[in-house]
């Protein structure tokens, strides 16, 4: 799935969770294309080098990678931003991908952290929400599954997401955690062959401390108008 489709899926109920979430319904019909949600491209590197990335507010680190065959030299990952959603791909494309069997494990923590530069402290601000899986593969048919689990900062099972043979999974996390660990697994058959994987990281942002006070304020006045009605 390009970003561009996900954005189109993710839009229709950005609105109700609260997600920041331009949906491309909103923008006029000619600019709804790809070219107009352009990547900010904050690292690439090799998984033979991994690096520590800091794209906006999240901090990408602790990159493993195993895999039970050797992967060709030019894979690469890139961490990326757009329309604040965030992207971490890994892709074989450029070597000609891998044939299976085969098996892969990549895994890293994703956290968010403060931008010393803007005045709020986007720790206190954001939460991770969402998480999308997507992979490319190839095979007549495909026969391929690539997983995805997410942690929190404590080894907690959060979500379990499946793309089997190229298709693409979705899920909204039951917390809203500021560090997760992610770990995707792939499995490919023999006959079969992997290219790339995306994971989609979306961030809500909580209530401003100006409409949490008016909330409080409204609540606070109907209680006590409520005591002065049962006096």
């Amino acid at each position: 799935m390009n970003k561009l489709n996900f954005l189109q899926k993710l839009s229709p109920v950005g609105a109700t969770l609260g997600l920041i979430v331009v949906s491309a319904s909103m923008l006029p019909a000619s600019s709804v294309s790809a070219a107009n949600f352009p990547d900010q491209i904050c690292g690439t590197f090799s998984p033979f080098d991994a690096q520590d990335v800091i794209c906006e507010d999240k901090l990408f680190s602790n990159f493993q990678f195993n895999a039970s065959v050797p992967v060709p030299p030019e894979s690469v990952y890139t961490v990326s931003i757009a329309e604040n959603i965030f992207f971490v791909d890994f892709d074989t494309r450029p070597g000609g991908g891998i044939g299976g069997p085969f098996t892969a494990q990549v895994s890293y923590m994703v956290e968010i952290v403060d931008i010393p530069e803007t005045p709020k402290n986007e720790v206190e601000w954001y939460s991770f929400s969402a998480v999308d899986l997507d992979s490319e593969v190839g095979g007549t048919p495909p026969n391929t599954l690539v997983t995805k689990d997410i942690f929190d900062e404590f080894g907690n099972l959060l979500l379990a997401l499946d793309s089997p043979n190229g298709n693409s999974d979705f899920g909204f996390l039951p917390t809203m955690p500021k560090k997760i660990l992610v770990e995707d697994t792939v499995t490919v058959a023999d006959g079969s062959v992997f290219f790339s994987f995306e994971n989609s990281f979306i961030q809500k942002k909580a209530p401003e401390p100006g409409t949490i006070l008016g909330l409080l304020a409204i609540s606070g006045l109907g209680l006590g108008l409520k005591k002065k009605k049962q006096s």
